[in-house]
Parts: structure tokens; sequence; C-alpha cells
């Protein structure tokens, strides 16, 4: 068992946040920009569900979140706002998922309000 089953298994609701950052848009022309934003969106929901379909979690145990803006202020956001107790980060690149799911966590921090 890794550390994702241990947080699923004590009855928690699991949040996996991806967060698009907008700064790189900036250099696009602004006519492909909300093209270029919409595919970001289905391929973070895609590698999201492909993650999360292979650990067979009921639907009703996590939820998928994918958000724009500064990673900082949204991630910040949504502790907030669906009372998170318990924060992993995974690292930085596209492999953070996989990463959170085969125990390579890079910090767990609990929340205080």
């Amino acid at each position: 068992m890794n550390k994702a089953d241990g947080v699923i298994d004590c009855h928690a609701k699991l949040y996996v946040a991806h967060v698009i950052n907008l700064e790189p848009f900036d250099l696009t022309a602004p006519e492909s920009t909300p093209a270029l934003i919409k595919q970001a969106h289905e391929q973070a929901h895609q590698k999201i569900d492909g993650l999360l379909g292979a650990r067979r979690l009921q639907a009703d145990r996590y939820q998928a979140i994918v958000a724009e803006g500064v990673v900082s202020k949204v991630l910040i956001d949504l502790v907030q706002q669906n009372h998170i107790e318990l924060v992993v980060l995974g690292t930085h690149g596209r492999r953070a998922f996989k990463k959170l799911l085969l125990e390579k966590f890079s910090a767990w921090l609990p929340v205080q309000f």
C-alpha cells in the first residue's frame, strides 16, 4: 500500500488539483489563446482521469480540479473553500501526479486555519 492509498483508506476525500499558469499564454496570439487554454484543460483532465481511474476510486472519494491562475493563490483558495486539512504537493513537472501515487512526495503539509 502506498501513501496515497493510506489517505484514501482513512475515509478522507482526495482532491487532485492541476493549476494552469496563464503567464505563458501572454506570448500566444490573442485569437489562439482561448483554444490553447481549453486544450490545456482537456489534457489535464485526461491525465488526472487516467491516473485516478487506475486506482479504481469511487467517484465520491475524490474530486479532480483543473483551475487557472497563480498556483499558490489557487491552491490556497481550494484549501479554504474545501476545508482541506492536509496538502500533499508533488514535484514540479509532468510526472507529479504519478510521483504522488508512487509515494515520492516532496512535502506533506498539515493545514492550519
